[in-house]
């Protein structure tokens, strides 16, 4: 039997400051303040971190007034 994946969308801090129109400071003060949830990116050697497009949306919802949502 074939097992079903799916496709999660997730940004790098930089592509979701750039979505956000925000800076990469002020995300990382929003994960500091335990506001916005990342992951550790399993393919880095670095300790770049991921952010699925449920958390950064969740973080725009309840932190951001929903600035940064297109309508």
């Amino acid at each position: 039997m074939a097992t079903r994946t799916r496709m999660v969308e997730a940004y790098s801090l930089t592509d979701a400051a750039r979505l956000l129109g925000v800076s990469r400071q002020t995300l990382h003060r929003a994960v500091r303040d335990e506001k916005l949830t990342v992951h550790k990116a399993a393919a880095s050697k670095h300790s770049a971190v991921i952010i699925y497009a449920a958390d950064l949306l969740d973080y725009v919802l309840r932190y951001r007034g929903g600035k940064g949502i297109e309508a």
